[in-house]
């Protein structure tokens, strides 16, 4: 990583194509997955998402468009949700062990405010804006 010493922001440099590419070769993940989200995509029309559980958060890693003119521009490649908001989360959360179930739900709701919409304040929440 390189600092871009005006903003004071980091930027990636080249190297992080080769990481890539290296974790694509051991982990074929697009291989397995875009065929059927594509072939979702094409007999629903609907979008399709491809989300794995990492840590406490939900993370989109595929993404594709289907032909319904109404597109949700929310979860993209890259994307993360605690568990439960997006229906990724949801889906997982399902076949987790309860405890399991808990820890990210307790997580995500500690302070009396839930850290989502700390991470994310233009989210809406009437209950807790």
């Amino acid at each position: 990583m390189d600092q871009d010493y005006a903003p004071g922001n980091w930027v990636l440099r080249p190297e992080i194509l080769l990481m890539g590419s290296v974790a694509s070769a051991r982990f074929p993940l697009e291989d397995i997955a875009r065929p059927s989200l594509r072939r979702h995509a094409g007999i629903t029309g609907d979008s399709g998402f491809f989300s794995i559980r990492r840590g406490l958060e939900t993370v989109c890693l595929m993404r594709e468009e289907g032909s319904f003119p109404v597109r949700s521009f929310v979860v993209h490649e890259g994307a993360r949700f605690p568990p439960g908001v997006a229906s990724a989360g949801t889906a997982i959360m399902t076949f987790l062990p309860d405890r399991e179930q808990k820890d990210p739900l307790e997580h995500w709701s500690s302070h009396g405010r839930p850290l989502f919409y700390q991470a994310h304040p233009r989210a809406s929440s009437r209950k807790y804006r």
